[in-house]
């Protein structure tokens, strides 16, 4: 169930004295897939049949309303890829980032690897003349690696191997990577904390960062390509011919900046939520924000899709803080909650380019306040229910058997806030146990057993 919000506050907090507008960078979002495809903004082309957005990611602990690129392959071993070109000056250094996953029992091995492109010459990064920079995961001796490539006419070359890997054969995991050049082409290789165990490391929906993705994998000088202006991004995977591999592969959270030092769009720091009586505190902290026009929360019971909840273009106090290197805290209390209820919220930040950048959802369980009391129970025939209600709701009462079988309906009205008296009269049903079930606006809040007696 989703509220609009009515009652609620925020509080900006900045600390330091540094207010840095860093208005020479053009730190963008290639491509976080939040529109649920990859046809336009920006538009990728390849293999496109062989691809598909998923809007919940299985890898690692998973990720709700992740909206993730996944390998979608119907039969066959092969090699497929998607690219798009940045049209315009890349300058002389340089930062990537991006989440990389693996899934389900596709571990990585050289039949099933995958790739990401920094540099390409040209679209079809699959051709024998293609040159360029790319990061890749996945071979057959030993653990794996994330290795930086150059390719030079279709061939590579390892310019960096991390020092950590992942062990060997593990599935269901992602982690991310982020790479630096400079203007004097020295390469760093980083990543977050790679994956020890199957189904663990970083979900789809975290950006890479300088907070993040901080452990250093090495460093190496290669200039053998220093001008990549009007190049190519890309995802490839390689793929055995099993149901498992041919799904494997997934990718999102692409990020490109035209300086080696800079920091990707929004570092959060922290975003929680905490359940206090009556209301939920949501709080998220950012060690600095480049480009961000402000946030959007989304809100849903857990298991259920998320709502747009809180939106910066209608509320003020949501709105970002530009450019800066300065911590800023953020918090906001949601008084429209019912009790007793587990609510997942998702945090996204919009650049000044219109990219929406979504984080973590969170789950939080709200306090079990009573909402629905018994007078009487058992009840022979009579008895009185009491309704206490946080706000206004479409309310339906019902009686099931043990069962599960709909016995009888005991209202089914709107009502508003505030406390409410129902009588209830059982005549009509036999002696029994039976479950009691309130609903507001078609959700279930309360199952309650009653015992009948006559």
């Amino acid at each position: 169930m989703i509220n609009k919000p009515q009652n609620y506050s925020i509080i900006h907090i900045l600390s330091g004295v540094l207010l840095l507008f860093l208005s020479s960078l053009s730190a963008q979002v290639i491509d976080t897939f939040s529109d649920g495809d990859f046809s336009s903004s920006p538009a990728w082309s390849g293999n496109t049949s062989d691809w598909e957005i998923v809007t919940t990611s299985t890898c690692g602990a998973g990720a709700s309303n992740s909206y993730t690129l996944r390998l979608a392959v119907s039969s066959g071993s092969g090699t497929k890829y998607l690219t798009t070109q940045r049209t315009a000056s890349w300058g002389t250094s340089h930062s990537w980032g991006f989440w990389m996953g693996s899934r389900s029992s596709s571990a990585a091995t050289s039949s099933n690897m995958s790739y990401v492109w920094l540099y390409a010459n040209e679209s079809d990064v699959t051709a024998s003349t293609v040159d360029g920079y790319r990061i890749r995961f996945g071979d057959s001796s030993g653990d794996d690696e994330i290795v930086l490539e150059r390719i030079d006419d279709g061939s590579a070359t390892a310019v960096i191997t991390s020092s950590g890997a992942v062990s060997n054969g593990l599935t269901d995991i992602g982690f991310l990577v982020r790479v630096t050049r400079n203007s004097s082409s020295s390469w760093t290789l980083y990543t977050s904390s790679l994956p020890t165990s199957n189904g663990s490391g970083d979900v789809a929906t975290a950006v890479p960062s300088s907070t993040n993705a901080a452990t250093s994998q090495g460093t190496a000088t290669d200039n053998n390509y220093t001008s990549f202006s009007n190049g190519y991004f890309g995802f490839v995977a390689k793929h055995s011919s099993g149901a498992t591999p041919r799904a494997g592969a997934e990718f999102d959270q692409y990020y490109f900046d035209t300086s080696s030092d800079a920091s990707l769009p929004v570092e959060l720091i922290r975003w929680t939520a905490k359940a206090e009586k009556g209301h939920i505190i949501l709080e998220w902290a950012t060690a600095s924000e480049i480009e961000n026009l402000g946030y959007l929360i989304y809100k849903g019971l857990a298991g259920n899709p998320l709502s747009q909840w809180q939106d910066y273009r209608i509320n003020p106090l949501l709105q970002g803080q530009g450019s800066t290197t300065a911590t800023t805290l953020y918090l906001i209390k949601d008084n429209q909650i019912l009790a007793n209820q587990i609510y997942a919220y998702s945090l996204s930040d919009v650049d000044y380019h219109g990219q929406e950048t979504r984080h973590d959802t969170i789950v939080v369980k709200s306090f079990p306040n009573k909402i629905l009391k018994v007078m009487s129970n058992p009840l022979n025939p009579k008895t009185r229910l009491e309704l206490f209600l946080d706000g206004n709701h479409q309310v339906s009462l019902d009686i099931f058997d043990l069962l599960g079988r709909w016995s009888s309906s005991i209202i089914k009205v709107p009502l508003p806030s505030g406390k409410h008296i129902v009588p209830f009269n059982s005549k009509t049903l036999p002696s029994g146990l039976y479950f009691l079930v309130l609903k507001l606006d078609g959700q279930i809040a309360v199952t309650e057993k009653i015992t009948l007696l006559k």
